[in-house]
Order: structure tokens, then sequence, then C-alpha cells
């Protein structure tokens, strides 16, 4: 089954990508970034690694689409879950510096991700599986530093407001590099 939404998020991103080549081919406003992240909440830890294209949208606004894939664990000495999955997110990134994808950002999205996951509700039940797909919000602060190369540390603080799994709110520092085209 994860196989299965795996493939259908790498779908999407072609689809995206395919419809967005031709306005983008001409501009010069685009980075594309590989990035990284890990963080967690009381009684979970979870990472993700992801490939983000964003676009300048004006002077001081930036257009981000991320797909990636998650893993966390959630334990608090009771019930215990652990899960992975891939996903997808979607932000508009507002530049200090008003130039659009350079410097101090801030912004927020949305984004949908895919797991499936492994429970035990108490530390002697048997271990029980399930799957689901959860709506998630976010904030994030970052900042691009560099012209050819450039690299993008960020926080990021949000909830997923509608998973069966145990994935709540939520805070994840990262990084990325990336090359503006």
């Amino acid at each position: 089954m994860i196989l299965k939404k795996s493939f259908m998020a790498v779908l999407g991103v072609v689809a995206l990508a395919m419809l967005i080549a031709p306005v983008t081919a001409l501009a010069a406003d685009n980075v594309i970034s590989f990035g990284f992240g890990g963080g967690g909440a009381a009684d979970s830890a979870g990472a993700v690694g992801y490939v983000e294209y964003e676009r300048a949208l004006g002077e001081s606004v930036g257009l981000a689409l991320r797909a990636g894939t998650l893993a966390y664990e959630y334990d608090d000495g009771w019930y215990w879950e652990e899960g992975d999955g891939p996903g997808m997110e979607a932000a508009v990134r507002f530049y200090t510096s008003g130039e659009a994808l350079s410097g101090f950002y801030i912004g927020g999205g949305l984004g949908v991700w895919f797991t499936e996951w492994d429970y035990r509700d108490t530390p002697s039940s048997p271990t029980l599986s399930g799957e689901s797909t959860s709506v998630e919000l976010h904030f994030a602060l970052g900042a691009r530093i560099g012209d050819t190369v450039q690299f993008n540390p960020s926080f990021q603080l949000g909830h997923f407001v509608s998973s069966e799994a145990e994935m709540g709110l939520y805070v994840l520092a990262g990084a990325s590099v990336g090359f503006p085209f």
C-alpha cells in the first residue's frame, strides 16, 4: 500500500512539474532544493527528507511545493507507535528583504501525508497496524543564504489535524541546499 501511495505522490509531483515547466522555462526566479529535518514533541521524534521547488510570485513572495518522506515514533511509556510514509506540502513565504528567494522569510502552508504505522495500546498488547491520510498545517521561519548555491536553515511549527495516528503538534528544524535557476 505504501508503494502505491509513494507512486501517487511522485506522479503528482511530475504532473505539477509538467504544468509549471512552460511557465518557468524563461524565468530565473526559481529554486530547487534538497533537504532534511528532524524534531518532535514531548513523547515523539521524527525525521523528514524532501525535494522542494520554489517560485517567486512577486518582489517579496514565494510559493514553495515540497514532496518528501516522513518517519516518526511516539512513545509515552504506555502507548507506542512508529510510522512512515510520503507526503506533499505547499507554502507561501514572505521575504523581509523585499527580494523573493533571498534572505529571511516567514510563511505558512499545508500538506497531506500518507502514513502506515504499527502500534501497541499497552506495553503487553500485541503490535497492530494501521494507515491514515493526514492534513498538516504549519508556520515556518527560515533564510535563503547564497546566490548560485543557497543554504536554507529553517524552523517549522505544525500540527497534523486529521490523523488517526498519534501525530499532533510538532517542531521541526531543517536544512536544505538549493540551486536557483
